[in-house]
């Protein structure tokens, strides 16, 4: 037995897994149980045996209701067994295996290679019991119990088991010091990550601990872990975005889109197909962003993952809009809106302020200024910077409501006060926002010095908004940066 399994057999008792064989978290009830004599056979030793530990655990007087685990030996076999003598046999021959199983074997020879072996573990819902005839209900009830109880384990199961020390050893630490203490950091950084885009993300940890997650994701690209390199992708992605590294991030989104249709990962490839519709629509190629778009919406209703498709469809609205089709953009928030009805909890509640966000900025673009403020208000009404405690949003979202706002005071004549909003929203995307948001900040204050006859502090602004541009290849940015340049320069 592979030493990680070793130490996961011999910690697995150990850990609390929640309420995993509950039926609420299996999603299925326990099936009955008929003790009928005749549903017995094999030897009257073996039928007695059976009918007795049987009875103890369904007919006794305090039977179980709910499925236990235990970490027992299992033995292989390329035929189904149903033969009391059979198990007699191997029962006498091999005292500790306590069940026969007819896949594992084809696993355990796929997982031996001859560069390495990957360590294997299985987990079997019990539904057969040699020398008894059971209900058919029971190998449904014993697949939806495994599936649980792996979720359940997986969910809990202490980081550094599922990212290996050799992905997360620094210079100069020891690899046991690094695996537990970087793991379960690169862990939970993950994990925040993983959901939606308008869920709550540390993004200054994020900054200061990226560099580990990079290094982690090209471990797992030279080692073919597609599993690893899944986990930590969108938390990869943020730190690219946050540090200005674009090249990276759209091969990091690549690597991560095969990796994800190669696993069956749903969500990963929506986030990777949403992510890059993102970055390619700012570059101005929104036709390959629509198509990006289009195909996570489509993988999204496919797979009956409606808090996905409203995050594709809010992507699309966001394409939409940068390529001025703003009556279609419109449409798709309506749409979003829709979908974003049916989720539960803060997911509906945050996911419908971010389309009011994204239906002001089409408002703004066609001169609705009224029906901009209305949106951008009701977007404010959840995403409060001035609310910040311990917030479950994103809280670069709510930075950009707050800078929008702007705009709608720069355009009542309220220059300072958008001045203020301005800065304030700058200072916080300088430290930890995405390095395109820094730009469009930038651009504002520009444009507000502009129009205030202030050209050197526009030029100023303009210039180092124009440098984000050149190295994220944005044409929104070098466009915008260039026309006040140019009137600046006139």
């Amino acid at each position: 037995m592979a030493k990680e399994i070793q130490d996961l057999v011999a910690i697995a008792p150990a850990l609390d897994l929640g309420p995993w064989n509950h039926v609420r978290q299996v999603h299925a009830k326990r099936p009955q149980v008929t003790l009928s004599p005749k549903r017995f056979y094999g030897s009257d030793n073996w039928k007695r045996a059976a009918r007795s530990a049987l009875r103890y655990h369904f007919k006794g007087e305090s039977p179980r209701t709910r499925p236990l685990f235990t970490t027992r030996s299992v033995a292989s076999s390329g035929n189904l067994v149903k033969s009391s003598r059979l198990m007699s046999q191997w029962k006498n021959a091999s005292r500790e295996v306590a069940a026969v199983e007819m896949e594992l074997s084809g696993v355990y020879v796929a997982a031996r290679r001859r560069q390495k072996e990957y360590p294997i573990v299985a987990i079997r819902g019990i539904s057969d019991i040699v020398g008894f005839r059971r209900e058919i209900e029971w190998t449904a009830y014993a697949c939806a119990t495994a599936a649980s109880f792996a979720i359940s384990l997986l969910r809990n199961l202490p980081p550094h088991f599922l990212i290996p020390h050799e992905a997360t050893r620094s210079s100069g630490s020891s690899p046991e010091k690094s695996s537990l203490t970087e793991a379960t950091l690169v862990f939970d950084l993950s994990l925040q990550f993983h959901r939606n885009r308008w869920f709550f993300r540390d993004r200054p940890i994020l900054r200061q601990h990226g560099r580990q997650i990079i290094e982690i994701a090209k471990w797992a690209q030279e080692n073919d872990r597609c599993d690893l390199f899944l986990l930590v992708l969108p938390a990869l992605r943020e730190y690219c975005d946050l540090t200005g590294l674009w090249a990276e991030r759209k091969d990091f989104t690549s690597t991560g889109l095969l990796f994800a249709e190669r696993c069956g990962n749903h969500e990963s490839r929506i986030g990777s197909l949403v992510a890059q519709a993102w970055l390619l629509s700012g570059q101005g190629h929104t036709d390959a962003a629509m198509s990006h778009v289009n195909a996570a919406i489509r993988i999204a209703r496919k797979a009956s993952l409606p808090l996905w498709e409203c995050e594709a469809m809010a992507m699309e609205a966001v394409v939409l809009r940068r390529r001025r089709d703003h009556a279609a953009a419109i449409r798709s928030c309506q749409n979003a809106l829709r979908v974003a009805s049916r989720l539960q909890g803060k997911g509906r509640t945050h996911a419908s302020a971010w389309i009011r966000y994204e239906l002001g900025l089409n408002a703004r673009d066609i001169g609705a200024l009224d029906k901009m403020n209305q949106e951008l208000m009701a977007a404010r009404r959840v995403l409060r910077v001035d609310k910040l405690g311990n917030p479950s949003f994103n809280v670069e979202f709510a930075w950009l409501v707050h800078a929008a706002l702007g705009f709608v005071a720069e355009t009542k004549g309220d220059y300072q006060q958008a001045e203020a909003i301005y800065m304030q929203s700058l200072a916080f995307f300088s430290q930890g926002g995405s390095r395109s948001h820094v730009a469009s900040i930038l651009l504002r204050l520009a444009n507000l010095s502009r129009h205030l006859g202030k050209m050197s502090d526009a030029i100023r602004n303009a210039e180092e908004a124009r440098e984000i541009g050149r190295v994220l290849q944005s044409a929104r940015i070098l466009l915008a940066a260039d026309a006040i340049l140019n009137d600046g320069r006139t």
